[in-house]
């Protein structure tokens, strides 16, 4: 399975325990933000490392599971959700008609372009990205600070987790 999100650890706090991740689209499938305890629980596990968790890791996670670890997620800064894949293509053809290329004139050139500007995007570079990437803040409120043993703030990776 492809990966969906790329996640970093923006801020951890022993008290309260609390982790703020920052979650950005990596692929147009990702679809809509999972704000559930259930993903945020896998999201946490990850986080740490499978070797290293005090949590152990959970593929598929209840939330009635992640009730025991998670007191809340709470989900802030927003932007460009939900996707739209026909906006973020209609928004790269006038970036690229701007820079004086079209789709007649200069095929080879446009076309190379419009692949670079869609991997831009996903890769969350340049003004493309920072105009269409979706991209969220979930901040997760534990029941204890045990769970955030083995979390580095900073660190960064890439996830399949979904809703």
């Amino acid at each position: 399975m492809s990966a969906l999100w790329r996640i970093r650890v923006v801020e951890l706090s022993q008290q309260p325990p609390t982790l703020s991740l920052k979650l950005r689209a990596i692929h147009p499938d990702s679809g809509a933000l999972p704000a559930s305890l259930s993903f945020a629980y896998r999201l946490l596990t990850e986080s740490a490392g499978s070797a290293t968790s005090a949590l152990g890791q959970i593929a598929y996670p209840t939330d009635d599971q992640a009730k025991e670890t998670i007191d809340s997620v709470i989900v802030s800064d927003e932007r460009n959700f939900p996707y739209d894949d026909d906006a973020a293509k209609r928004y790269i053809k006038d970036e690229l008609l701007g820079r004086g290329l079209t789709p007649d004139c200069t095929p080879e050139a446009w076309d190379a372009s419009f692949i670079e500007s869609w991997q831009e995007l996903w890769r969350g570079e340049g003004s493309i990205a920072e105009a269409l990437a979706p991209t969220a803040t979930l901040t997760l409120r534990l029941k204890d600070p045990l769970a955030l043993s083995g979390i580095t703030q900073g660190t960064e990776w890439d996830t399949a987790a979904y809703g």
